[in-house]
């Protein structure tokens, strides 16, 4: 049995009242603490598209990590014949005179250099070593022109799909479901720059999809869920892992979505009472993009808090009209 059908099975709700196409005031005889405000959730989730934009970094040439492909020349104070040109080979070596094989992919000039000289000391005295960087970052300028033959250029649009993943130029398939787009972003650098260091991206947020839904407040795992046919309030609530011992269950509010001009309608739901009867909330259906909200215990005036507290946070704006269910 899932967790959504577990919880559905021990907690049987039902929706408390008749609705008011009016806005109405909850008068309850709490003195309750100050709210605390809601964390804005901006995860992406499967369906959204992100724009992903690929830019070159220029590092100063003491700070430049040497890449496959790179041209070097070496040379060697007053012995020309250890001077050498040579590229740095697929592997990231290059083969050198009375030395063999030498890593050189990921060092700076200098370090290649100190290298280059302490291996050479046992080939002739106190060597002097100077290494000239003639050409760089020739795998990346060998993938910026493929890149730059697609019609958008350097940047990419992106659909997030079903099991949550991407896959970008250069990067590969990345999980970036239940991320933000700070998190993504430095996800798709840290993959980049394995093979392309010299490369950077940077990520928004294009759209977002119209298949999901937001749970905020007291409930053990917060956030923004895909969804996947069918949904009641209470599929969400398990969904988000159930309240927090802190939650008030007689203030759980559902924010819908608007669609086709309506105003947005804040819908408050009385489940602790629902819970003592024994009833269902079968009936109340989740839509696309609507978001659940369970208060915290001490809330008294819901709307004074969602003033406050949720417009700022929800994924769209509720500043026409909404009504609450008592």
């Amino acid at each position: 049995m899932t967790c959504r059908s577990l919880f559905a099975c021990g907690i049987l709700l039902a929706v408390s009242a008749c609705a008011s196409d009016s806005k109405v005031r909850l008068d309850e005889p709490y003195s309750p603490p100050l709210a605390r405000a809601l964390e804005s959730r901006s995860e992406f989730a499967p369906g959204d598209a992100i724009e992903v934009e690929y830019s070159r970094n220029f590092p100063a040439i003491e700070a430049y990590p040497l890449g496959v492909g790179d041209a070097l020349e070496i040379e060697v104070y007053s012995h020309p014949d250890l001077s050498l040109t040579t590229t740095v080979a697929p592997d990231g070596t290059i083969s050198y005179h009375h030395i063999g094989t030498i890593p050189a992919a990921g060092r700076t000039i200098e370090e290649l250099r100190a290298h280059l000289a302490e291996a050479l000391a046992a080939v002739v005295p106190n060597p002097v070593v100077s290494v000239f960087l003639q050409e760089s970052d020739v795998r990346v300028a060998r993938f910026l022109e493929l890149l730059l033959r697609h019609p958008t250029g350097a940047l990419r649009e992106v659909k997030i799909g079903a099991e949550g993943t991407v896959s970008l130029p250069g990067i590969g398939r990345v999980q970036v479901a239940g991320l933000t787009a700070e998190q993504t972003q430095n996800l798709l650098n840290e993959r980049l720059h394995d093979a392309l260091p010299t490369l950077s991206v940077y990520v928004a947020l294009k759209t977002q999809a119209d298949d999901v839904f937001t749970v905020w407040g007291e409930v053990m795992k917060p956030g923004r869920y895909a969804m996947q046919g069918e949904l009641t309030l209470l599929d969400a609530l398990a969904i988000a892992g159930g309240p927090t011992p802190y939650a008030e269950l007689d203030k759980i509010v559902l924010m819908n979505y608007p669609v086709n001009g309506e105003p947005a309608v804040a819908q408050l739901y009385n489940l602790a009472d629902a819970l003592e009867h024994g009833q269902s909330l079968a009936g109340v259906l989740m839509r696309p993009r609507d978001a659940v909200l369970v208060m915290r215990s001490g809330i008294g005036d819901v709307n004074t808090w969602i003033d406050q507290y949720i417009r700022r946070n929800l994924p769209f704006n509720i500043g026409l009209t909404y009504r609450l269910n008592p």
